[in-house]
């Protein structure tokens, strides 16, 4: 089963289309590279699968479900408990320790266990031997 599929995405800035009718299906268990050259259209195919960006047209689905027809309010939650970015620059709070830079996205939720959450992070990062919280 498709976990993550868009079906003809397009992305189009004034009169310049970014991104032309894409369709793919992304599937569980799978890492997947977005790469090319600058201008291609990766930061605006990242932005709606991200939910940070609405398509000129096409659609976004999470199993069955049209992620661009949900509410700004349930978008929001969705993109809050099922969607993380790994940026290129590591988009750190300088004043601010690894423990909390961590914590800081999971500040909102109200079902989550620091400890339990910082360990699982550090651990996913390979980084566990850090002691700097």
């Amino acid at each position: 089963m498709d976990l993550l599929k868009i079906e003809g995405l397009s992305v189009k800035y004034s009169e310049k289309t970014i991104l032309s009718k894409i369709s793919f299906s992304f599937l569980p268990g799978n890492f997947y590279l977005i790469k090319g050259p600058s201008g291609i259209g990766k930061t605006s195919l990242i932005n709606c699968l991200g939910l940070l960006k609405k398509p000129s047209s096409g659609s976004v689905f999470w199993g069955e479900k049209n992620l661009w027809e949900l509410s700004d309010n349930d978008r929001a939650d969705f993109r809050h408990s099922y969607i993380s970015f790994v940026f290129q620059k590591n988009n750190l709070v300088e004043n601010m320790s690894v423990k909390n830079n961590i914590l800081l996205p999971l500040a909102t939720s109200s079902d989550y266990n620091s400890d339990h959450a910082i360990k699982n992070y550090l651990k996913l990062r390979d980084c566990s031997r850090l002691k700097t919280c």
